[in-house]
């Protein structure tokens, strides 16, 4: 076999393993497409369910009755305190998870 025809078959060698690499190249670009795609899926669906429970929560009689009830200085507290300030400063935090002793005036805050 002359230097040419040894050139040309390894020519034709190394355009195979070209096309396989290409190949290769596209089903992982593809696999990684679907795996960011799947992520993307399960961070959506992981700030979701939290606060669609959240959402379901219709508290409307229990807040129209417990309105009827409020005293002067209820709720005064929230007012002074860090968190609820920071919380009512910012456009990005949706929600305020608030704990309390009883009678604090925490089912009045929700009106």
């Amino acid at each position: 076999m002359t230097t040419m025809e040894r050139i040309k078959g390894q020519s034709k060698v190394l355009g195979k393993v070209q096309a396989l690499v290409s190949d290769l190249i596209k089903q992982f670009s593809e696999a990684i497409g679907a795996v960011v795609s799947i992520n993307d899926h399960l961070y959506q669906i992981s700030n979701e369910k939290p606060m669609n429970w959240l959402d379901a929560v219709d508290s409307s009689s229990l807040l129209a009755t417990k309105a009827d009830s409020r005293m002067n200085g209820t709720c005064e507290w929230i007012s002074e305190d860090s968190e609820y300030l920071r919380w009512a400063k910012s456009s990005s935090i949706n929600y305020l998870w608030i704990q309390g002793i009883p009678g604090a005036g925490k089912s009045i805050l929700q009106r």
